[in-house]
């Protein structure tokens, strides 16, 4: 497990918690699933922080925005939701709470890096050690947002749809209608972009 946190680390650009944390997460839900390599399953992975465990959550489990397998809901927490598209069945991981206020994390958060290795990388190897059921909260859920389905690559549809006011190419999917005319999503009247109240948006919800 170390050698796949330094690779990690690689990917990410740099070894701390949240690689250690999201490393984790990937090797806890293959136990749920009950498989031996990510290959099984056509996962989906909704993370709840833009920080760190998304990163580790694409090195390992596959999953990333240009494949439409990697959503970002960025409420600012250690959770993770993996989903295998083809049945549907869902587990969160999320962080126990308690976890931040015991003395084994009072202990790890005091050991310090020497001869130019950082503080967090020592850190994060110790938290390698904290055993799954003592770090996280493994749960069946049901997702109730839309999986993002397997697409064909939109590049190979670009050329046949033009936006009538900055004159790019733009997918079919994307385009407006505005006096008649096709526009894009920015150069229509409408907002590019909207804010999301996180609070009323529950993606998922435990399994009975």
């Amino acid at each position: 497990m170390d050698e796949l946190l330094r690779e990690t680390g690689k990917f990410h650009g740099e070894i701390g918690h949240g690689v250690a944390i999201g490393l984790k997460m990937c090797l806890a839900v293959k136990k749920a699933f009950g498989i031996e390599s990510f290959k099984e399953i056509e996962g989906v992975s909704i993370v709840e922080t833009s920080r760190c465990v998304p990163d580790a959550i694409q090195y390992i489990v596959h999953s990333c925005a240009g494949n439409r397998r990697l959503i970002i809901k960025d409420y600012g927490k250690l959770a993770t939701t993996f989903i295998d598209r083809k049945t549907m069945k869902a587990y969160r991981v999320s962080v126990k709470p308690d976890i931040f206020k015991s003395k084994r994390w009072e202990e790890i958060l005091k050991i310090k890096g020497e001869s130019g290795v950082k503080d967090d990388e020592l850190q994060a190897f110790e938290i390698l050690k904290i055993p799954d059921d003592e770090l996280f909260i493994v749960k069946e859920v049901k997702v109730r947002v839309p999986v993002p389905a397997k697409r064909p690559c939109e590049c190979l549809m670009h050329g046949k749809y033009f936006c009538s006011v900055c004159g790019e190419s733009v997918a079919e999917r994307a385009l407006k209608l505005q006096n008649g005319s096709p526009v894009c999503v920015t150069c229509s009247d409408a907002e590019a972009v909207k804010c999301i109240n996180i609070e009323k948006e529950r993606y998922w919800e435990p399994c009975a």
